[in-house]
C-alpha cells in the first residue's frame, strides 16, 4: 500500500516546490548572489556559523581588525539590496572560480560603503568572510 502511494506522494512534492534544489546548492552563485542579496532570511540560513570579520578601525586609523564572529553576534541585513546599492551609486563586481566565490561593491572616488563578502562552496554556498573597509 505504501508502495503504492509513493508516486503519489513525489508528485505532490515536485508541484509543492519542496524537491526544488536551493539555488544555494546548484552551483549557480549568480542565483545564489541575487537571492542572498535580497533575502534577510535567506542570508540567515546560508551564514557559515562563525564568519572572519575584516573592519577598518575607527577614526580612520589605517589598521585592520581581524575578529571571527558568530553568526548569532552578526546584524542582518548583512548587505543592501540591489535596489539600494543603485540609488548609492555602488560599483559592483562578482568572482568565482570553483568553490570560491567573491562579491564587492563600492561607491567609485569613495572610502563609503567600500564591502567584500567571500562565500565558499561545500554542497551548498555560504558566506565565510566578510571585509568592511568603509570609513
Amino acid at each position: 500500500m505504501i508502495r503504492d502511494a509513493f508516486p503519489i506522494m513525489a508528485a505532490g512534492l515536485l508541484l509543492s516546490g519542496c524537491a526544488s534544489i536551493s539555488p544555494a546548492c546548484s552551483g549557480d552563485f549568480d542565483a545564489f548572489l541575487a537571492r542572498f542579496g535580497e533575502d534577510v532570511a535567506f542570508q540567515r540560513e546560508f551564514t557559515s556559523p562563525t564568519v572572519v570579520v575584516t573592519a577598518s578601525e575607527p577614526g580612520g586609523i589605517a589598521e585592520q581588525v581581524i575578529t571571527r564572529r558568530a553568526k548569532s553576534d552578526l546584524t542582518f541585513p548583512l548587505m543592501p539590496p540591489a535596489a539600494e546599492r543603485r540609488r548609492l551609486g555602488l560599483v559592483e563586481k562578482a568572482e568565482h572560480n570553483g568553490p570560491r566565490a567573491t562579491f564587492r561593491f563600492a561607491r567609485p572616488d569613495s572610502d563609503a560603503h567600500s564591502m567584500s563578502f567571500t562565500f565558499e562552496r561545500r554542497g551548498c554556498w555560504a558566506l565565510t568572510q566578510i571585509d568592511d573597509q568603509s570609513l
